[in-house]
């Protein structure tokens, strides 16, 4: 009956009483101040949540429903002060490490547009898979596998959905030097000419800016 919740700017908010009749709910702000938290885990009670500028733990030592401490868990180096240069969402898999989409056009990364993993220790990210523009959320599968989403603009014809796998390429291109050398190193010191196909594409009418994934296997769905 409890949930999480982020704001663009920069505030965690507890919601509680979510029940069938929502006839009491209740907030109840948590931190403030983080720097454009788009993603958030709670994990053995502890909230994680993933700025723009890097993962950050949310301690509550003294119990009073408001956060003491707020831990840098992973410091992201890469920070860039382009508009749409977000880190978006956050997933943890079976062995605790956690996962999220960093933004790929319109800034000056050196990681740009790319799928980290940060271990469940925190500290360190490295990168599983690259080649994405806006990827403005992700998803989780039974088998312990990851989807994240991209939205149309150059390079991509439409919103789509992909699988991510170790190594993959999904497509974006560089638009300055530096992430034209970043992308080469990855691919021979050549510029990749094929990219790994998405699970699906969504039409502009359908879904002109792809979000995250929720994967649900009830059967009043009905077969795909």
């Amino acid at each position: 009956g409890r949930a999480v919740v982020t704001t663009h700017g920069g505030d965690v908010w507890i919601v509680s009483g979510l029940d069938e009749r929502l006839a009491d709910v209740t907030w109840r702000r948590f931190a403030a101040g983080l720097f454009e938290p788009f993603g958030v885990r709670v994990v053995d009670g502890v909230i994680y949540v993933m700025c723009r500028d890097g993962l950050k733990r949310l301690h509550d030592f003294d119990g009073n429903g408001e956060a003491d401490f707020v831990e840098a868990f992973w410091i992201d180096d890469d920070v860039s002060c382009m508009f749409h240069a977000y880190n978006f969402d956050l997933q943890t898999d079976s062995q605790g490490n956690f996962w999220f989409a960093k933004a790929g056009q319109y800034t000056q990364h050196h990681r740009p547009g790319a799928i980290l993993r940060i271990p469940p220790e925190g500290g360190r990210a490295e990168v599983v898979a690259w080649g994405l523009r806006t990827p403005n959320g992700m998803g989780k599968l039974a088998d312990d596998r990851f989807t994240v989403s991209d939205n149309q603009g150059p390079w991509m014809p439409a919103g789509k959905i992909s699988l991510i796998r170790e190594g993959s390429f999904l497509g974006n291109m560089p638009i300055n030097k530096e992430q034209e050398e970043w992308l080469k190193a990855r691919h021979g010191g050549e510029l990749p000419e094929t990219f790994d196909e998405p699970i699906v594409w969504t039409p502009q009418e359908l879904d002109n800016s792809c979000g995250g994934q929720l994967w649900v296997d009830d059967a009043r769905f009905g077969p795909l």
